[in-house]
């Protein structure tokens, strides 16, 4: 009986891992609450993924080995996920500093080693705060394998990585969710066509699309879901699903089910006339006067005649995303445009999008992409100009 009650918690525990690591947990509370009583709970206020590498097998014993290694420096659980022949440990750190990370798991790999007699190399994402980026941190931390030197024990995901192809389209996947919820159809239709380009790339590892394909997929039938309701989740998502999109190499069959769900949640858009007209004219005032350098939330509010806590609720109910994510949103896509179809200097981008120096600029717009203005327009004419950059 025992034996059975421990088998049935392990299959929990896995699921609850697999659900935290697809992004379904919007904050580590909500999973804290699911996983206490199956010993699954983080403390720590960042979270980072780590794709592990072996000659052997991952059996649960391995990983039991693993955690008990890295417990020693950081919290961490490993789950089997997907069919890749990794093993993945989600894992909670009290720094944000990546060097920490890499210190912790070069300290496990080298003990492992030595003591255990396992071979293992591990692929380490960046850090976040936010539970349902993890997604995105996994796809990171595979990525990161790719890049392992010979002898290396261990190896970080960074802009690196990302300047050489790599660039996950985590900022594409999470506007295509905002504009959705603001039933904004016209820019949902363009955020959705980006990334369908991005699936249909041949010169993107199919590895990077399906994991596009899954998170854009599941991106989507969370906005079906909240639009439509449960039912709608079952006539589009069956419990193979998943599997199939591990498996399948025909990536015709993934964007036949973005444009079928698209077309589903466009559906369910209000008619323009029917939306709320002062949340209209806010937006319209932001998208007019938010470049202007003495721009700040509080001329919204004044200019709609309310205080600034009660504009930012407004704002919030309405659109799912607070008053400075819509703000920030528009310098970026503003910023990353001139970035993309100009040569100015930072110092002109930072005065047109309304940042009194180059320095907060570069500041926020690594905040928002993960990555410096130059990495952004470097990747950008690597992306438009492949032939110059293999000639070089």
């Amino acid at each position: 009986m025992k034996e059975r009650l421990d088998k049935f918690s392990a299959q929990i525990q896995e699921g609850l891992l697999r659900r935290l690591i697809q992004g379904d947990y919007p904050s580590l509370a909500d999973f804290n609450q699911d996983g206490a009583a199956y010993g699954l709970t983080f403390s720590s206020p960042f979270l980072f993924v780590a794709a592990a590498s072996s000659t052997g097998k991952f059996t649960p014993a391995v990983l039991q080995k693993v955690e008990q290694r890295l417990s020693l420096t950081c919290e961490a659980y490993g789950v089997r996920l997907f069919q890749t022949g990794h093993s993945v440990f989600i894992c909670g750190a009290d720094s944000s500093q990546q060097k920490d990370c890499l210190e912790a798991f070069e300290k496990a790999s080298n003990a492992l080693a030595e003591k255990d007699g396992l071979e293992i190399w591990f692929g380490i994402s960046t850090p976040t705060s936010d539970p349902s980026a993890l997604y995105s941190k996994y796809v990171e931390a595979v990525s990161a394998l790719e890049y392992l030197g010979n002898g290396e024990p261990a190896v970080l995901y960074s802009c690196s990585a990302a300047l050489s192809g790599l660039r996950y389209p985590s900022e594409e996947v999470e506007t295509l969710r905002r504009f959705a919820l603001e039933q904004d159809e016209a820019r949902f239709r363009m955020v959705c066509q980006t990334l369908l380009s991005y699936i249909e790339n041949a010169k993107i590892s199919p590895f990077m699309r399906v994991c596009v394909s899954y998170d854009v997929i599941n991106t989507m039938m969370k906005i079906l879901i909240r639009l439509q309701g449960e039912a709608a989740m079952q006539k589009f998502f069956s419990e193979n699903s998943l599997a199939f999109l591990e498996s399948s190499g025909d990536f015709s069959h993934h964007t036949d089910m973005i444009k079928q769900l698209r077309e589903q949640i466009c559906m369910s858009f209000e008619p323009k006339e029917q939306k709320d007209e002062v949340l209209e004219k806010i937006k319209s005032y932001i998208v007019e006067h938010c470049l202007k350098p003495d721009f700040s939330a509080q001329c919204v509010a004044d200019e709609f005649h309310m205080n600034l806590p009660n504009m930012s609720a407004y704002f919030k109910g309405k659109t799912d995303i607070t008053l400075m994510q819509f703000i920030t949103e528009h310098k970026m896509n503003y910023a990353m445009e001139l970035l993309r179809t100009t040569a100015l200097p930072l110092t002109a981008i930072s005065e047109k999008t309304g940042y009194s120096t180059p320095s907060s600029f570069i500041r926020k717009f690594k905040q928002y992409t993960g990555m410096t203005p130059g990495e952004y327009k470097k990747i950008h004419d690597q992306e438009t100009n492949p032939q110059d950059e293999r000639s070089q």
